[in-house]
């Protein structure tokens, strides 16, 4: 619902007081605890989108809430977002046309897991580590792209 708040924010239309809602789908690909925020398929998602034409960053709360989102770099109908909560948890993703988002959501690599093991009561479980995120590394909010006031497409966030 954030995700879809500021994008209504970014379309909206002054004279009419319209905005639109999220065109396309909406898919989450990742989330994570501060402690995994390092995992390659976050990783990967914030370089892939890192060249995206910035709509909009924000940061609140005393950075307590952050929010993000970027624009195909060639105008495609897709957008990335990211959103981070009370800096310890984060979960991103893309919205857009589905073919293009099922293909974004594709590309990104996960991460690697533990062989399954059978338990006592006949499930099965399996594993992985978390993978911590140096601070240096961490450009999923970077300002890269939003150093200036140029709108990089139109108004209406397309």
């Amino acid at each position: 619902m954030q995700v879809q708040a500021i994008f209504f924010l970014l379309t909206l239309d002054e004279q009419t007081k319209n905005g639109s809602a999220l065109p396309g789908v909406f898919c989450t690909v990742a989330e994570a605890r501060r402690a995994d925020w390092g995992n390659v398929r976050l990783k990967a998602f914030a370089e892939y989108t890192a060249n995206w034409l910035p709509r909009f960053r924000g940061i609140a709360a005393n950075g307590f809430f952050k929010a993000v989102i970027r624009r195909h770099p060639e105008l495609k109908p897709i957008w990335s977002w990211a959103l981070e909560w009370n800096r310890s948890m984060r979960i991103v993703g893309f919205f857009g046309e589905e073919t293009l988002v099922e293909e974004a959501a594709a590309a990104l690599p996960f991460p690697e897991m533990s062989a399954w093991r059978p338990q006592p009561d006949g499930r099965r479980v399996r594993m992985r580590f978390e993978e911590e995120l140096a601070e240096a590394e961490d450009t999923l909010f970077s300002t890269q792209g939003f150093e200036t006031d140029d709108d990089p497409a139109d108004s209406t966030g397309s």
